[in-house]
């Protein structure tokens, strides 16, 4: 973590994560009734994330984060390594927010990743990726100062503003010539 100009701070993270006897439990739902053995190997996680901020309590605030990271499903006797399902090879986000005076404050913040993985039948392919998603949230707020250290706010909130939809899945089904 380091002192930046103007109030902001920055800091770099790694990690490393060891996940032992990790279900899958998005390739079980298909067959919930069946019994899975959980994999024979740890699941692994490890990347390295990145953030400058300004503090909240300042005027104007602000930050901005990006990960990169992998997420691999240990082997099991019948299936090798693979990357997860709930993967997230990057993760951005930058947001911000401004005290206006006289009681107003307003914010915003937008947020992207990368697609979940699919599932591909051939596990020697490379594995393909969904759609990536983002989203805008933004947030108006009045505060009234009733007494001493009280304070009274009317919050008007935007999550997904976009309205954008996470691609989850997809399913394809062959249609019959005719």
């Amino acid at each position: 973590e380091i002192a930046l100009p103007a109030r902001f701070t920055a800091r770099a993270m790694a990690f490393h994560h060891t996940y032992i006897a990790l279900r899958d439990f998005t390739k079980e739902a298909d067959h919930p009734d069946t019994p899975v053995d959980p994999p024979d190997a740890p699941t692994q996680s490890y990347g390295v994330e990145l953030n400058v901020t300004r503090k909240l309590s300042e005027r104007f605030a602000a930050f901005t984060s990006g990960s990169l990271s992998r997420t691999m499903l240990g082997a099991t006797s019948t299936s090798a390594a693979r990357v997860s399902h709930y993967d997230r090879t990057w993760v951005f986000q930058i947001g911000g927010a401004v005290d206006l005076g006289r009681g107003w404050r307003t914010s915003g913040r937008f947020l992207t990743y990368r697609g979940w993985p699919k599932e591909n039948a051939d596990r020697s392919l490379p594995t393909e990726r969904l759609p990536m998603f983002f989203r805008v949230d933004v947030r108006l707020e009045k505060r009234w100062t009733v007494a001493n250290e009280r304070w009274l706010s009317f919050v008007v909130e935007g999550l997904n503003v976009t309205a954008s939809k996470e691609v989850t899945a997809q399913n394809c089904s062959a249609v019959p010539n005719g």
